[in-house]
C-alpha cells in the first residue's frame, strides 16, 4: 500500500475499502478492484440477457466514459461524481467492456471457430488495425478491435510444449512486472523529468526484468524464501 490509510484512524479503513473496490490502493492496482466488481456485473448480465446481448451495456458504458463531454450537462453528473472520487476509466466502469469481451471469447463455439482459422489472418488484421490506430482513425473503436484480435491470434498461436518450465517463469514475470513497473517508472520521471514514451518504456522493461530475475534467484536463498509470495 502506498497511501496513508493507517494514519487516518477508522476513516482510513473505510478509505481503504473504497479504494480497493472502486479505485486503487497502490499504483496500477485499480484492475484488481475492477475485476472484483466488474466480473459479477457481467456474470449477472449473462443471467438476465441473451448471451449475444451481454456486450451491449458494457459497450454503452465504454462510450459514455469516452464521450460524456458531448452529452447534456445532466447526463454528465454520474461521470463527474465518480471522477471526483476516482477516475472511472481506472475502475470497474472502465473494465466492463473488456470483461464482456473475455466472456464472449470464452464461448466454446467461438473458441472452436477461432481455432479453425489460420493464425496469419489474425496477425495480418491486427497489423492493419494497429497501423490505422496509430494514425488516429477511430482510435476508441480500433483499440477494442486490436485488443480482441490480439487475443484471437493468441488462441491460435501454437506454443512449444517441450519445456513447460518456461511458462511458469513467464507467469512469475507477468505478476512481478505488473507489481514493479508503475512504481519504478516514477523514479526517472521525478529525477530526470522523463515522460511516457519509448525510452521510459525500455528502461522500465529492463529494470523489471532485472528485478524479477533477482527475486526469482533469491527465493531459493536461505532467509529469502518468503519472496516466493511476491508472485
Amino acid at each position: 500500500m502506498q497511501k496513508p490509510y493507517l494514519h487516518e484512524g477508522a476513516g482510513g479503513i473505510l478509505h481503504f475499502v473504497l479504494d480497493f473496490f472502486f479505485g486503487n490502493t497502490f499504483d496500477a492496482s485499480w484492475f484488481l478492484g475492477a475485476l472484483i466488481v466488474g466480473v459479477p456485473i457481467v456474470f449477472g448480465l449473462s443471467k438476465i440477457l441473451e448471451e449475444r446481448m451481454v456486450w451491449i451495456l458494457p459497450f454503452l458504458v465504454y462510450l459514455y466514459l469516452h464521450y460524456h463531454t458531448r452529452l447534456p450537462a445532466a447526463w454528465q453528473v454520474p461521470y463527474n461524481f465518480y471522477n471526483s472520487l476516482k477516475d472511472p476509466n481506472l475502475a470497474f466502469p472502465g473494465s466492463l467492456l473488456w470483461i464482456a469481451i473475455g466472456y464472449h471469447l470464452s464461448n466454446e463455439h467461438i473458441v472452436n471457430r477461432i481455432a479453425s482459422t489460420r493464425n496469419g489472418y489474425f496477425w495480418a488484421a491486427l497489423l492493419i488495425g494497429l497501423i490505422t490506430y496509430s494514425v488516429g482513425i477511430f482510435p476508441m473503436y480500433l483499440l477494442i478491435v486490436c485488443v480482441t484480435l490480439l487475443f484471437m491470434a493468441a488462441y491460435t498461436w501454437k506454443l512449444p510444449t517441450e519445456n513447460l518450465m518456461i511458462y511458469k517463469r513467464l507467469r512469475a514475470y507477468s505478476i512481478l512486472f505488473y507489481v514493479i513497473h508503475d512504481s519504478f517508472k516514477k523514479i526517472p520521471k521525478q529525477l530526470f523529468g522523463w515522460h511516457n514514451g519509448p525510452l521510459l518504456y525500455m528502461i522500465t522493461l529492463i529494470f523489471c526484468l532485472i528485478a524479477s530475475e533477482t527475486i526469482l534467484h533469491l527465493r531459493n536463498v536461505r532467509g529469502f524464501h518468503w519472496l516466493k509470495y511476491a508472485y
